[in-house]
């Protein structure tokens, strides 16, 4: 009986010490959020010479500019892209985004749509084809350019796939490939919020409380410097929204 006792005893032991080094590993491995305050990004003084090679979508005298390079077949991309529809939802006509195209090779359909949104924006619809691209990702290259762009409210679908065929519309797409790889982007979407660059893509929650600390006039993050902090007279009580 002794020998069956001690016999557990040590299966149950054991079994405790697995389930520690499990937890233990789980503590070594497991990615961190940031904390508050914390720096998971760093500042680039010269953010705003990326702004010529940006595609503007709201108003760009807005307090807050967010740089973002993106690939439309990016499902990180397309998260982060509702992630910028909560923030505009919560703060309203106080986000510029500044879109630069950098579609990443290994998607086979992200130049192409990236020339799509091109197109569309001629009619004056390049935000909403990015959304409609972005909604419908999973379907790029399964459907016609142009049924996307008539979702969108293109009108004139047989000008728009004219503008399809043309390659030299791509001109914008190959402007923001080159500035990404100067600056030394590799993946996206990589964000800029006022200068601030990111380390990933914040989250819906971590965008909106950063966007409202710049429209309070607070530094979102330790060591964000006092230059990419809204102007004053951009940040009037009304144009503040609590959250």
């Amino acid at each position: 009986m002794n020998a069956l006792w001690e016999k557990g005893l040590s299966l149950v032991l054991g079994l405790a010490a697995v389930s520690i080094a499990g937890v233990e590993l789980h503590r070594e491995f497991a990615p961190r959020a940031p904390e508050r305050g914390a720096n998971p990004a760093r500042y680039q003084s010269d953010w705003r010479n990326m702004l010529p090679a940006a595609r503007f979508i709201g108003d760009r005298d807005a307090p807050i500019t967010i740089v973002e390079f993106m690939d439309l077949q990016c499902p990180f991309c397309r998260r982060f892209n509702s992630a910028v529809a909560a923030a505009r939802a919560t703060y309203p006509n106080q986000i510029a985004t500044a879109f630069v195209h950098f579609p990443l090779a290994g998607h086979g359909q992200a130049h192409a749509a990236a020339h799509a949104v091109e197109c569309a924006g001629t009619f004056g619809k390049f935000a909403t084809t990015v959304d409609v691209l972005f909604e419908n990702q999973p379907f790029l290259g399964k459907r016609p350019w142009s049924a996307f762009a008539a979702g969108a409210g293109v009108a004139d679908t047989a000008a728009f796939a004219k503008c399809m065929a043309d390659s030299t519309t791509s001109g914008n797409i190959d402007v923001g490939l080159a500035l990404g790889k100067k600056i030394g982007i590799t993946g996206t979407p990589t964000i800029f919020l006022n200068g601030w660059r990111y380390v990933g893509a914040p989250s819906d929650t971590e965008l909106v409380r950063a966007v409202g600390d710049l429209l309070a006039g607070k530094r979102p993050y330790k060591g964000f410097p006092k230059e990419g902090l809204p102007l004053a007279s951009a940040r009037s009580p009304s144009a503040v929204k609590s959250h």
